[in-house]
C-alpha cells in the first residue's frame, strides 16, 4: 500500500493534504496542465537522504517554465519546503512529489497564462520490497512521441500513457 502523507507543503505553508487540492473545475484537472516530479527520500534513523534533489527540482522548474507555469519559488526554497514537510510527517521512506498546477475553477484551452498557479509537495510512502519478484509484459501501448509532447518534462497529462500501460500489464 502506498499512502500519501497527511500533510503537504502548499504555496509556502505546511497544511493538511486536502487543502492543497485543486477545484474540480480547474484547468489543470481537466486538461492535464501541470508539471510534477518525484524523488526518493530515504530515512536512515538519523536524517533523510534525498536522492538527486537538485537535479529533480531543476527539471521540475524547467518543465514548469516551459509549460507557462512559472514557479514563484527558487530551487532552494522548494528544497527547504521539502525539508520542512519531512520534519512534520512520520519518519519513513517517501517518494516526494512536487506538483505545480492551476487550481482556480476556470477552464481555458488557451490563454491561461494569467491564471494563478499553486505548488504543492507531498510524500507517498515507499516501502522497500526489493525481495519481491517482478512480472513483466509487453504493452500494447507505445510511449508518447517526443515530437507530440516533450517527454523530458513530467507533464501531468502525458502520464495517462503510463497508467494505460500499467493497466494492460
Amino acid at each position: 500500500m502506498f499512502d500519501a502523507s497527511p500533510l503537504s507543503w502548499h504555496n509556502g505553508k505546511i497544511v493538511p493534504r486536502e487543502q492543497a487540492a485543486p477545484s474540480v473545475a480547474s484547468h489543470s484537472l481537466h486538461l492535464g496542465i501541470g508539471v510534477f516530479d518525484g524523488m526518493m527520500a530515504y530515512w536512515n534513523r538519523d536524517h533523510y537522504y534525498i536522492h538527486q534533489i537538485k537535479e529533480h527540482l531543476y527539471r521540475f522548474q524547467q518543465g514548469a517554465q516551459k509549460m507557462g507555469l512559472n514557479l514563484p519559488w527558487t530551487i532552494d526554497e522548494l528544497r527547504s519546503g521539502i525539508q520542512s514537510l519531512l520534519e512534520e510527517i512520520p519518519q519513513k521512506d517517501y517518494y516526494i512529489r512536487p506538483i505545480v498546477y492551476r487550481s482556480v475553477p476556470q477552464i481555458n484551452v488557451t490563454g491561461s497564462d494569467d491564471l494563478p498557479i499553486d505548488v504543492a509537495i507531498f510524500g507517498v510512502t515507499a516501502p522497500r520490497n526489493i525481495d519481491k519478484a517482478l512480472i513483466c509484459h509487453i504493452s500494447p501501448y507505445e510511449r508518447v512521441s517526443s515530437l507530440a509532447i516533450p517527454v523530458s518534462w513530467k507533464i501531468c497529462g502525458t502520464y495517462v500513457n503510463s497508467y494505460l500501460v500499467r493497466r494492460a500489464a
